[in-house]
């Protein structure tokens, strides 16, 4: 907003502003002009508001005159097309024949109930011949559609056949397979069985041969203990008796 401004002066004078406001010429603080230039634009907007609303104003009354002014020439021109019928209808009964006689009007009506009736039995002729047409055309449709229901059920009798055939061959194959599958399976069974039997015997075995290598080598160690219990023993007896005979030795 303050670009262009120095001082309180402006470079170019604005084409949308007339009358600058005072704040443009007169010296003071940048706070104070801002606030000027503030309020100026604020008046400036309130004013091109309030010219807005005017103008909306104006418009609105001007749609209501012409939508009156188009109603009363409508209005006119219908009051005016009924006065001409009038007039027209005036001016026929003016010029009008004499009037018939009672015979006469009988004939007319006569005539004209004669024709009303040959009018009615051409109308309730033609609703007939319709009534029939649609008749033989509702037979042929129904026959049409039995026919078309027949050759469906034909077709899907073959279908359900064929579907059946093809149900029982798959299912057929289904049962050849699974039979199939049940063999394998029973014979890996088997085999695992044997290798589950073989692979147990084996641990027996071994479990076996283990126990009775560590019996045995108990029993070694217990006749080796006692082998050398005995040495010892048998040591110790022989020293205690040199020991003895070198005792007597000595008294002597």
């Amino acid at each position: 907003m303050l670009d262009g401004w120095f001082f309180g002066q402006c470079s170019k004078p604005s084409s949308s502003l007339s009358n600058p406001p005072p704040s443009f010429v007169k010296r003071g603080s940048l706070l104070e002009k801002a606030n000027d230039i503030q309020m100026h634009s604020n008046a400036a907007a309130l004013n091109s508001l309030a010219q807005h609303e005017e103008k909306k104003a104006k418009l609105a009354s001007m749609q209501t005159t012409t939508k009156y002014a188009l109603f009363c020439i409508t209005f006119s021109y219908f009051r005016a097309l009924h006065l001409v019928r009038q007039q027209k209808e005036a001016f026929s009964l003016s010029r009008s024949k004499p009037p018939l006689s009672n015979e006469r009007m009988k004939m007319i009506q006569e005539h004209k109930n004669c024709v009303g009736r040959q009018q009615r039995l051409e109308y309730y002729m033609k609703k007939a011949r319709v009534g029939e047409e649609r008749k033989l055309q509702r037979i042929e449709q129904e026959r049409l559609e039995k026919r078309r229901i027949s050759q469906f059920e034909d077709m899907n009798r073959l279908a359900m056949n064929r579907l059946a055939a093809i149900v029982q061959r798959v299912y057929r194959g289904y049962l050849g397979r699974k039979s199939v599958e049940n063999l394998r399976l029973e014979r890996q069974k088997a085999a695992l069985a044997l290798v589950f039997l073989n692979g147990c015997a084996t641990e027996i075995e071994r479990a076996w041969r283990g126990y009775c290598g560590r019996r045995d080598a108990i029993r070694l160690r217990r006749e080796m203990a006692e082998f050398l219990f005995l040495l010892r023993e048998q040591e110790a007896q022989l020293e205690e008796d040199e020991f003895v005979i070198q005792l007597q030795s000595v008294q002597d």
